[in-house]
């Protein structure tokens, strides 16, 4: 087992096609890969990327992709899930990208209420082509950052931070 950044993987999945048989899957963490570096990996090692979300402050796991690959199956049994308008903190309708915002309902030490994330996604309506009756969370788009006249902005991961909208586009 070894654990490789993005860097890594993109470098990795351009040697040896189709030589790495022995992988089941690749599961991407700390930031989700952009979708032209998964479908390398996919095709070069032949087997799935699966997604996964999670923080550090909730000790880690929040949500996995299925086999599907219809978004994130929420761990709702330990964290809840809120997505939230950036600017208000007002709750966002299903379907809707905002703030993703979390309380850990199994931590007896350090517990967290309605810790704001600064990730923007947004949750999935409807059920998941899997069976599974847990919330799906859709892709991160971005990270809030905060901009020199005291807004905030998203700044999505896939272009670095080039490509920056600002937070209220997203409510």
């Amino acid at each position: 087992r070894r654990l490789l950044d993005s860097a890594e993987v993109s470098r990795l999945a351009g040697y040896g096609e189709g030589s790495y048989t022995g992988l089941r899957a690749v599961l991407a963490s700390s930031e989700p890969l952009p979708p032209d570096l998964r479908d390398a990996v996919t095709f070069a090692w032949r087997c799935e990327v699966f997604d996964h979300y999670g923080l550090t402050e909730s000790a880690y796991g929040g949500g996995v992709e299925c086999v599907a690959h219809d978004g994130l199956h929420w761990r709702e049994a330990d964290l809840w899930l809120e997505i939230v308008d950036p600017a208000s903190g007002c709750p966002m309708p299903e379907g809707e990208c905002g703030e993703i915002v979390i309380t850990t309902l199994t931590r007896e030490a350090l517990p967290l209420v309605r810790y704001r994330t600064g990730d923007v996604a947004a949750v999935l309506p409807g059920p998941c082509r899997c069976g599974s009756p847990l919330r799906r969370l859709g892709r991160v788009v971005g990270r809030l950052v905060s901009d020199e006249n005291g807004g905030r902005r998203v700044a999505t991961p896939e272009k670095g931070n080039a490509h920056e909208r600002d937070a209220d586009a997203y409510s």
